[in-house]
């Protein structure tokens, strides 16, 4: 049995190791397997129509994230201590990890910088006009953690045609889960995503000095 840790809300406490209880039966238990896994949508497409460049306005080309290797895998991923991580056997991403978080980062912000025109890594364009700017983003957390929380962390830079950075931060962002079970920490790690999404647009805006 897992033991309280001293100065954890003991509720909390209660509602986390519910969730790491439930990876240890997913891992183990054969039945459950023979049940099917759960698929889990990180995001929902974000509403608004494509911010188109004109003039003398911005393009930008969101590179594909890079994850941590130990977020490079299907199932969702727990902290159950400091220094232990596990993934979920039976609660899966339905869809690439990276794939989604880079779908849902361009949408976003296509959606939130006026002006800027936002490129697909592999998007071509015939003899651009104007210099096209990298961003490029590493996610390093982004998992449930032992008191209650999801956890997203990260980086990310802002670079010209020629490599050099422009602007950039770290990024840590750390959502409280609302209830027990796997669904509400997909919901708490969006929540937390989007937040960290907020503030790149407010970060690329003030590069462009608006």
């Amino acid at each position: 049995m897992r033991r309280h840790v001293p100065g954890v809300p003991l509720q909390r406490w209660l509602l986390v190791s519910a969730l790491v209880s439930a990876a240890l039966i997913a891992g183990c238990s054969a039945r459950s397997s023979a049940e099917g896994a759960t698929h889990y949508l990180l995001t929902d497409q974000p509403t608004g129509s494509e911010a188109t460049a004109t003039g003398g306005e911005g393009l930008l080309r969101v590179q594909r994230i890079e994850l941590a290797r130990y977020l490079d895998v299907e199932g969702i991923v727990m902290q159950t201590s400091d220094v232990a991580v596990r993934s979920a056997r039976n609660h899966l991403w339905a869809e690439d990890l990276a794939a989604q978080l880079h779908r849902d980062l361009a949408q976003r912000l296509s959606n939130q910088l006026e002006g800027v025109r936002v490129l697909d890594p592999d998007q071509q364009l015939r003899a651009p006009e104007r210099e096209i700017m990298q961003l490029t983003v590493t996610v390093d957390r982004f998992q449930g953690r032992f008191d209650g929380y999801a956890v997203v962390g990260g980086k990310w830079r802002l670079l010209d045609s020629e490599g050099e950075i422009q602007a950039g931060e770290r990024f840590q962002r750390e959502q409280a889960l609302t209830q027990d079970g796997y669904p509400a920490l997909v919901e708490s790690l969006k929540d937390a995503w989007t937040s960290v999404v907020a503030d790149i647009a407010d970060g690329l805006g003030g590069a462009w000095g608006r």
